[in-house]
């Protein structure tokens, strides 16, 4: 009888883990001890252009379907957002949910987007839907295409300046691969768009005044591997030159930890435009002049005096062809891939050539004859830039832990609960065990 109490705590202890076991690692077999099946009899989208996408999705099942999640995906972007469809309970379902593409929630037109559903029955049973892809288009015009390497061009207007632009974007990927160590990770759309007027609408929402005052010549959306360019513009090709490159430099040094500063990002652009404007080229002149030049530090972001603009992206242009013909292409390759792994500028240039974001500055002011930047000599060591610790809405500002720490702690915590559990469920079995014996 004692051999019979030990076997049952022996079967009572191992039999929790082995649950366990099965929910971590075969999670179908929960599903499909589930009662009744889920069906979907139809699926499908309507784009409403420029306002939003509806979805809409048919279901029966053998039980009432009493839950359904939509999750969807927009761009090359890895984060998958969700949502609940509105639907009355039932065996028969009609559910439906509106995605905006305006607004706050703007989407770029041209727009990579997939999504799936994930249905639950009151019995348990559960369904997830093959995902579906589909392309968010600007339905007022009949695409063109022109395919390219690693970039295809959408137009609906002339077709020579599509075919200029198709030609400026290869020989933009050429000429930056070879200067400066830039290759394309994935592939890129260019849609031209015939008129200012046409172009306005598929813009991000600007003000009235902004709309009417302003011309965009070219945007681009890293999110959706896409730039939009006003083919009417007499700098197309500048201009195509200019976005496709912030698109490669994006996918070649994106990360979830910091950004790459302004002056390498528009640098790089300006670079792959060809000669500097004149106008950018005579702000550089007269800031060395009047000792006024924008440190590297300041040009870390966009300049937020109107005035100072003109002399940024001359600035922008003159570091980055400094770091090129200086260091060569390869360098810069080393120097963007390094960005990717989400230093700080400090950290990055160190690594890659030897000095901080103030050294780079000193080699580059001697080079262009500027005097060094004032009060340089009392400069301490250069601090690293800093990443913000994200924390929840209302919540106190405590000290960041290590993630690997956290996880440690749980983990700790986890095992002296389940040991502490054991150890209680042990001590009752085999108290309960002794006192059947002793009643035998």
């Amino acid at each position: 009888m004692k051999r019979f109490a030990l076997a049952l705590v022996l079967v009572f202890l191992v039999l929790p883990w082995a649950r366990l076991s099965i929910l971590d690692s075969r999670p179908s077999i929960l599903i499909s001890l589930a009662q009744g099946e889920i069906r979907v009899t139809s699926q499908s989208y309507e784009n409403r252009f420029p306002k939003e996408i509806a979805f809409q999705l048919k279901a029966e099942g053998d039980q009432d379907i009493k839950t359904i999640t939509f999750f969807y995906r927009v761009g090359s972007g890895r984060s998958t957002s969700y949502a609940y469809p509105s639907f009355n309970p039932g065996r028969t379902v009609e559910a439906s949910y509106v995605l905006p593409t305006a607004g706050a929630r703007y989407v770029v037109p041209g727009s990579e987007l997939e999504y799936y559903y994930e249905i639950e029955a009151a019995g348990g049973a559960k369904l997830k839907t093959q995902p579906v892809k589909l392309t968010y288009e600007d339905t007022r015009f009949t695409w063109q295409k022109l395919p390219g390497n690693q970039v295809t061009v959408y137009y609906y207007g002339q077709e020579g300046v599509a075919r200029r632009i198709l030609q400026v974007a290869q020989d933009t990927l050429a000429k930056m691969a070879a200067s400066a160590g830039q290759s394309m990770e994935r592939p890129v759309k260019v849609y031209v768009y015939a008129s200012k007027r046409d172009m306005d609408v598929a813009l991000p929402f600007r003000s009235e005044t902004s709309t009417r005052d302003l011309i965009t010549q070219g945007e681009a959306f890293s999110d959706a591997d896409l730039v939009m360019i006003l083919g009417s513009d007499p700098d197309v090709g500048p201009t195509t030159a200019h976005e496709l490159t912030h698109l490669i430099t994006d996918q070649l040094t994106s990360n979830p930890f910091a950004g790459i500063p302004a002056w390498l990002n528009e640098g790089l652009s300006m670079f792959a435009e060809g000669e500097l404007r004149a106008v950018n080229q005579q702000a550089v002149n007269d800031a060395i002049r009047r000792s006024s030049l924008l440190t590297l530090r300041a040009a870390s972001g966009l300049p937020g005096k109107p005035e100072q603009v003109n002399l940024f992206y001359g600035e922008a242009y003159s570091v980055v062809r400094y770091l090129i013909d200086t260091y060569g292409p390869q360098k810069m390759s080393q120097l963007l891939a390094t960005f990717k792994e989400g230093t700080s500028a400090d950290q990055a240039l160190k690594k890659v050539y030897g000095f901080d974001v103030d050294g780079l500055e000193a080699q580059w002011r001697a080079a262009i004859g500027a005097p060094p930047v004032q009060g340089a000599a009392q400069q301490g060591p250069a601090k690293p830039d800093a990443v913000p610790t994200i924390v929840p809405f209302g919540a106190n500002q405590p000290a960041p832990v290590p993630a690997s720490s956290q996880a440690e702690s749980q983990t700790r915590s986890a095992f002296y609960v389940v040991l502490a559990a054991s150890v209680v469920f042990v001590s009752l079995a085999f108290l309960g065990g002794l006192l059947l014996v002793r009643r035998r």
